[in-house]
């Protein structure tokens, strides 16, 4: 019936099942952008600034309200240089949730972190015994330290003691360092997402192509969106694309994370919008 309808009922339907993210070492996480590279945490709400530098957003708000300036090229940055990041923050939700003890570490372990990273009050963080000898770890540590000192006491450094006290005519610090930010901070105010027209929300492929209703788990197959529970069933029953009516499977359903972080929260500022079945 039709092109490719199979009128019998699937005898045996296959099981959605979705791996379980497993808990990744530090490095691991580092390299998927999953640590803050100001507080050295986990991310919730991951955000970047200057390319790919990430940073929890509660991290680099305060930073900048501070500071002024990019904590990575020392630019003068405001907080509407911040870029969202959906796809990471649906990716990071995925992994806190598959491995909720995770989020309850501040931080690693002194032997568990990355090379390279800093403490508090600039001392490598380096684990005894793995990267050096013993007895070369403080002979290190205090090598690293003069670098850093030499480095904020270089000419171009913002944070240059004899730079603080030279203003220029805009009233600027250093490279783009503003002291008026510390006395007047930044208010932050994410503005609220309005509730639209079911014409509008069908052109941002906010409706279920089949259910016609909102969706709140948004995935797509050959070019169009559907809620997941119903795509899954439909290619359970039918085994076909509900567009091209080609023979398809679960496994050709695609995640949509960025859509589905921006339909959370366009659902969270428009709480009834999801009582409301269809327009």
């Amino acid at each position: 019936m039709g092109r490719g309808f199979n009128q019998a009922p699937a005898l045996k339907s296959p099981v959605v099942t979705f791996p379980k993210m497993k808990l990744l070492t530090a490095a691991e996480e580092a390299a998927k952008h999953y640590i803050c590279e100001l507080s050295k945490s986990i991310m919730t709400d991951p955000v970047s600034i200057d390319g790919p530098h990430y940073y929890q957003r509660n991290e680099i708000v305060a930073y900048i309200n501070d500071q002024g300036i990019s904590p990575a090229t020392y630019e003068a940055t405001s907080i509407y240089d911040i870029q969202e990041e959906p796809a990471l923050k649906a990716e990071l939700e995925c992994y806190l949730r598959d491995n909720p003890g995770r989020l309850n570490q501040n931080g690693r372990k002194q032997n568990q972190m990355i090379p390279g990273m800093y403490q508090m009050g600039g001392m490598p963080n380096v684990p005894q015994n793995q990267f050096m000898p013993q007895q070369n770890q403080g002979q290190f540590q205090q090598t690293a330290l003069q670098q850093q000192q030499q480095q904020f006491q270089s000419p171009q450094s913002p944070f240059n003691p004899a730079l603080q006290s030279q203003f220029n005519q805009q009233g600027q610090m250093g490279r783009g360092f503003n002291p008026d930010l510390q006395l007047k901070p930044y208010v932050v105010t994410i503005p609220k997402m309005k509730l639209l027209t079911a014409a509008e929300e069908a052109a941002k492929h906010y409706i279920c192509e089949l259910s016609k209703s909102i969706m709140t788990d948004p995935v797509s197959m050959d070019g169009h969106y559907y809620q997941r529970n119903e795509i899954v069933a439909h290619i359970n029953d039918q085994g076909i694309s509900p567009v091209t009516y080609e023979a398809r499977s679960i496994y050709d359903i695609q995640e949509e994370p960025a859509l589905k972080a921006e339909l959370q929260r366009y659902l969270r500022d428009n709480p009834g919008r999801l009582n409301a079945n269809k327009w």
